[in-house]
């Protein structure tokens, strides 16, 4: 993929394309919808390395981003912060998704809170006689509950708040928003799968989630000369999947354990614009192996229907992983305490500018407390 660019415009082509390879879409209500940002975007480490497909998987920290229902309920509270970088040339260095949140399971059910941003940083542009500074940032802020309805059935509901603010120095230029009020609904269903013996069991989950329903989304944009308000619209999703656990114990007399899980995942943008209607369809899905319960190898791939310089549209695009869990008892410490870290790695498109990559990076930490342990 090659994009003759003169040094002359080089800069000024750096903000258009990274506004465009973050963003799809901008202003008014008849655009696409405003996709790719704190609301919508994926940076689970897990999530992320199988291909974005978490809406059934119920073992991750923070899955109730994709489904609320998704909740880990095995009576634990995790802390957990994540990173996902965007930076894909250099004036794009401090372009960045991040999260960090709580989870908690107890008799009550199963409760989660998250805060996601992204941050442009500062992104200065020089176009004569015009120095320009710009800050973009949108965050997001989610309160989740889950619970069960029947034995192998569970509801679960996210409450929302979105908001974005943008500056731009030099040019005078900004954006505020209000905050929008949004709800997911999502639902679970699992059951034990084809083995049961004493060195082998597996169990399949279901999951389905409508995301992202509630008050209008209003951006005010001021320059020096005019103010003027638009209503922007918010991406609706459906997600459709499934996740299968199959757990072994190849040799009890090493104690040796191998767990696999696979998960697949369906994606619909339920409002598209006029123009968008034909691009709304995303498919993913992605595998794990896991050794002796500590050591995480994950593979996985998307394919999305947007246009972005980034990643190819409607092929499936592949990236990896790895994750550890550390039980601080290995330190002869007598907490029920684990320490999980993960990376996933994103190769995109290469682009013909000088410093441009060749992959994004995300990686993860989480403090696990398990009383059972």
């Amino acid at each position: 993929m090659t994009m003759p660019v003169t040094n002359k415009h080089l800069k000024i082509w750096y903000v258009v394309a990274a506004m465009i390879t973050t963003y799809g879409n901008f202003f008014a209500q008849n655009s696409p919808a405003f996709r790719n940002t704190s609301l919508d975007i994926v940076t689970d480490m897990a999530s992320i390395a199988l291909g974005e497909s978490f809406v059934a998987n119920r073992n991750s920290s923070s899955s109730f981003f994709e489904n609320p229902s998704a909740l880990p309920d095995d009576r634990e509270t995790r802390l957990f912060f994540d990173y996902r970088s965007q930076a894909w040339s250099p004036i794009t260095d401090n372009m960045k998704y991040f999260s960090f949140g709580i989870t908690n399971s107890n008799s009550l059910g199963n409760f989660g809170f998250s805060y996601n941003q992204y941050t442009s940083g500062d992104i200065v542009t020089t176009a004569e006689p015009i120095k320009q500074t710009t800050n973009d940032n949108n965050r997001t802020f989610i309160l989740s509950y889950s619970n069960n309805l029947f034995e192998n059935l569970r509801l679960g509901f996210s409450a929302k708040l979105f908001n974005r603010s943008l500056t731009s120095a030099g040019m005078n230029y900004s954006v505020t928003s209000n905050d929008a009020f949004l709800f997911d609904l999502g639902i679970l269903y699992g059951r034990k799968g084809f083995f049961n013996s004493s060195s082998t069991r597996d169990n399949i989950s279901f999951g389905m989630s409508f995301q992202n329903f509630g008050t209008k989304f209003t951006i005010e944009s001021t320059t020096l000369l005019l103010t003027e308000k638009e209503n922007v619209r918010l991406p609706r999703y459906l997600r459709l999947g499934f996740a299968y656990e199959l757990n072994t114990v190849p040799s009890r007399s090493s104690g040796a354990t191998l767990d696999f899980l696979l998960t697949g995942e369906y994606k619909s943008l339920l409002n598209p614009a006029e123009q968008e209607k034909d691009d709304v369809d995303y498919w993913s899905a992605g595998i794990e192996a896991m050794l002796f319960k500590i050591i995480s190898l994950r593979l996985g791939g998307v394919s999305s229907p947007e246009y972005n310089i980034l990643f190819d549209r409607a092929k499936f695009n592949l990236r990896y992983g790895i994750g550890l869990n550390f039980p601080l008892a290995v330190l002869g410490l007598g907490y029920p305490l684990y320490i999980k870290f993960d990376y996933a790695s994103i190769p995109i498109n290469h682009i013909s500018i000088e410093g441009a990559k060749n992959s994004l990076y995300a990686f993860g930490v989480s403090l696990v407390y398990n009383s059972k342990m």
